[in-house]
């Protein structure tokens, strides 16, 4: 009967209903009890026998097992070197890491503005040829020339940078505008 899907205008009757809570209630009550006797009796029962022969355990150890040297080594404070060690080692790591992400995440910060300030300038370029140059013959040159710039100098990016900064300067299109807009050039 609770196998039986049902339909979404169909009621359960009270009896179904409380059926169901039954069922629902005995696995929930299953499952506590599976996992109180998988969990929490093997914790307890180690606990108690821990607890119970820990100083019989130990003195057969110390006895048996243990010289004289052992002890006082293991009852020295010469046990923490290591996990003194391991804890230097860990912390020398730590700021090495964290120097190393540190320079990296600055480094990429540094181009990121780099890259924003030239964005801007070319765009404050752009604005001032607006203004400056609109009306004159070279405008239409010096549109070239920045729309150039920006192919051959911005979205390059399978050059490195040193490779386009030690272009010659009759290459470079930001020195073809300066030339363009230069006062003495287009005297009549």
């Amino acid at each position: 009967m609770l196998g039986v899907s049902r339909r979404g205008s169909e009621r359960w009757s009270t009896e179904e209903a409380r059926e169901a809570r039954d069922v629902a209630s005995r696995l929930a009550t299953r499952q506590t009890v599976l996992t109180l006797g998988r969990v929490v009796l093997p914790a307890v029962l180690a606990s108690a026998l821990g607890f119970s022969y820990y100083d019989n355990l130990s003195k057969y150890i110390a006895e048996n097992w243990l010289d004289e040297g052992s002890i006082s080594f293991l009852s020295s404070d010469d046990i923490q070197y290591l996990p003194s060690f391991l804890q230097v080692i860990s912390l020398l790591f730590s700021i090495l890491a964290g120097n190393a992400y540190s320079s990296l995440y600055s480094q990429q910060e540094d181009i990121f503005f780099a890259l924003y300030r030239e964005v801007s300038d070319a765009k404050s370029l752009l604005e001032q040829m607006a203004l400056v140059c609109s009306g004159r013959p070279f405008y239409l040159d010096a549109l070239r020339m920045l729309q150039s710039y920006v192919a051959t100098d911005l979205r390059r990016l399978d050059l490195p940078p040193a490779e386009l900064v030690a272009r010659s300067p009759s290459e470079d299109p930001l020195e073809a505008i300066m030339y363009l807009t230069s006062a003495d050039v287009h005297k009549n």
